[in-house]
């Protein structure tokens, strides 16, 4: 769960010269550059698996190669809102967080970390990936399964009737919204991104932000500005 504390996190040296912090490791220019350079060749979109193959590395390394290419995004909206920026990314029933952004001043930030994670029906993120893959409550009662959902604070939506009805109305409004409901005190609005793919996003940039200091009506105010901070990275068929 995420929580808040005076202080930031760290980072550590990762592989070649640095350009930008992603996943708790520096990812070198030639790996950022090799993915532009082949995002460049498929003007239509490519898997990460194709994208993983042409250039001849781990995936963590071109997951973190594409958080280079978020990081001016992230740095803006941390400065902008004097909040925390993510992107994260859904894994089955949680969402992982790829890059942060702490804001560049406040004494209170959150304390979520690069490589942690936080249930997917929780989260802003979460719900809004959610949002294309389930789209009848039939569907929902299968993902949920045999496992109930976790109930992180009063507002968590832990039933399949009421996670349904929130992902319809995401589908609907284009943008996921936590209120509250992955931890007391905390809300948090996200759009997609779509870095590879024009039609099938990789994840979602959010702004998470201490309720007493930006109201989530405040960023669900802000959202045309966030979509235009991200810019062509969170236009679909872009």
């Amino acid at each position: 769960m995420e929580h808040t504390q005076p202080h930031g996190g760290s980072t550590d040296p990762g592989d070649g010269p640095p350009t930008a912090v992603d996943g708790n490791r520096l990812v070198g220019s030639d790996r950022v550059i090799a993915v532009l350079k082949e995002l460049a060749r498929y003007p239509g979109g490519v898997g990460l698996e194709e994208l993983t193959r042409v250039v001849a590395s781990p995936k963590p390394t071109v997951h973190r190669a594409l958080g280079a290419l978020r990081r001016p995004v992230l740095d803006a909206l941390a400065r902008r809102f004097g909040e925390t920026a993510h992107c994260a990314v859904l894994d089955g029933r949680e969402v992982v967080y790829r890059a942060k952004v702490d804001p560049p001043t406040g004494a209170v930030r959150l304390t979520s970390a690069i490589g942690g994670r936080n249930p997917a029906h929780t989260t802003a993120v979460g719900k809004l990936l959610l949002a294309r893959r389930l789209c009848t409550v039939e569907q929902v009662e299968a993902w949920i399964g045999g496992s109930p959902l976790e109930r992180r604070t009063a507002r968590s939506l832990c039933t399949a009737a009421a996670l349904h009805r929130e992902l319809t109305a995401t589908r609907e409004r284009g943008y996921g919204i936590d209120d509250q409901e992955n931890e007391t005190g905390v809300n948090c609005l996200a759009l997609a991104v779509y870095p590879t793919s024009p039609t099938v996003p990789a994840g979602a940039v959010s702004v998470s932000a201490l309720a007493y200091r930006t109201p989530l009506d405040a960023l669900v105010d802000a959202r045309d500005e966030i979509r235009a901070v991200l810019g062509p990275l969170g236009e679909p068929g872009s």
